[in-house]
């Protein structure tokens, strides 16, 4: 019998791949179609998958049987994404000889390996931490609130895949008030449309953790921590492409750093007294503490300032 373990080890070729494939239709200025494979597709197949099995077969899903219905589920939606890149991607270049410069790669490649790691790292240290110190039954609770606080985030990501061509065209062209000017109102956008998201939780909370059950609504008071910490980190802005696309990852991967040393720190001092909210106030004072630090790199290093007050 194959281990769910196994399975999940397939998805990890498919996903970098995608994610791969998806960078480069968005340096071809095709966002929506780059990201709608993985964004979209991908989940509404899965939803589809489990709903068919489920209530038309008949199937008793468990996690292995959810793991391989997702692995159908991404294996459809990179084949999509493929037949859409080769769509997208003009003629000019498959007739291009290919030049490759595999020094200079690893070198621009190796800040954002490190960072991609850190990022990894700071979302999950708290359940890890939190799990160790007070039990499984927190965890459970603790991870319906962090995934619910991430709703508030939704604009952010859409948005800074939207922006991220623009900001590296602009900064190699030195148009420094153009991409100001697109920082802030990028910024301001992204603030004014996940105000209303986090309000709502906030003043919903309650009913919505309890649609997972009784006992996770004891969370609200983690949920309305983790929302403050994304709406303070909607109010920077993209403050992490302004760093990786005009070539400054290695600032980027020392800001990640020093706040994933923080967020360890915070929860080993939070967590043993005060439980999920200790570990929502870590996280939320790391979140912080991280668009500091990126928001005094960008303006040391680009003269670009990056939050909402411009």
């Amino acid at each position: 019998m194959v281990a769910p373990l196994q399975i999940a080890a397939l998805l990890i070729p498919l996903i970098a791949l995608a994610r791969l494939r998806a960078a480069v239709m968005t340096g071809l200025h095709q966002v929506v179609r780059g990201t709608f494979p993985e964004m979209v597709l991908r989940p509404a197949l899965f939803m589809l998958l489990v709903m068919t099995g489920h209530w038309a077969l008949g199937w008793r899903l468990d996690g292995r049987s959810a793991l391989a219905l997702n692995l159908f589920a991404m294996a459809g939606s990179f084949l999509v994404g493929v037949l859409l890149l080769l769509r997208t991607v003009p003629p000019v270049v498959w007739r291009t000889a290919p030049e490759y410069l595999p020094l200079s790669w690893l070198r621009g490649a190796l800040p954002l390996v490190l960072l991609a790691a850190l990022q990894i790292i700071n979302a999950r240290v708290d359940v890890v931490m939190l799990g160790g110190m007070r039990g499984a039954v927190e965890v459970a609770i603790y991870n319906v609130v962090s995934q619910g606080a991430q709703l508030v985030s939704f604009v952010l990501v859409a948005a800074t895949g939207a922006i991220s061509p623009v900001v590296a065209r602009l900064y190699a062209r030195g148009e420094q008030q153009r991409l100001q000017r697109l920082v802030t109102r990028g910024s301001r956008a992204i603030f004014a449309a996940s105000l209303p998201i986090g309000l709502l939780l906030m003043a919903f909370g309650e009913p919505f953790l309890g649609v997972f059950g009784e006992q996770y609504v004891g969370g609200y008071h983690a949920l309305l921590v983790l929302v403050v910490g994304q709406l303070l980190n909607a109010a920077f802005g993209a403050v992490g492409v302004l760093l990786t696309m005009t070539s400054h990852s290695g600032l980027a991967a020392k800001g990640a750093a020093l706040g994933v040393v923080a967020n360890v720190l915070l929860n080993a001092l939070l967590i043993p007294t005060y439980g999920i909210v200790g570990a929502a106030v870590a996280s939320m004072l790391t979140l912080l503490l991280w668009n500091l630090l990126f928001a005094f790199f960008v303006q040391r290093s680009i003269g670009i300032r990056p939050t909402v007050f411009g």
